[in-house]
């Protein structure tokens, strides 16, 4: 019996560097299976870079819309909006 995968989609995350940074906002983009895992693999990045920056959206490429779906409201609201990472 074939196992079925589950499908791997491509999010954005829109996050700003750091309070200082303001105007300047930077893009991620992710391939995950969904936005809670694409925000965790963000903050992973962020913390191997031990970089500081908040989440500002993410949003899911709809494969069949061909458009960018904001998905913000989607992810768990515990720690993604302020990533720190302190000298680890």
């Amino acid at each position: 019996m074939k196992s079925i995968e589950p499908r791997v989609f491509e999010y954005k995350i829109k996050y700003n560097v750091d309070v200082t940074t303001s105007a300047m906002n930077s893009y991620h983009y992710y391939m995950a299976c969904t936005a809670d895992q694409a925000v965790y693999f963000h903050e992973e990045t962020m913390k191997r870079r031990k970089a500081v920056g908040s989440i500002l959206c993410v949003e899911w490429y709809n494969p069949w819309s061909n458009r960018w779906e904001d998905q913000s409201d989607s992810i768990k609201q515990t720690k993604h909006l302020t990533t720190r990472h302190e000298n680890n």
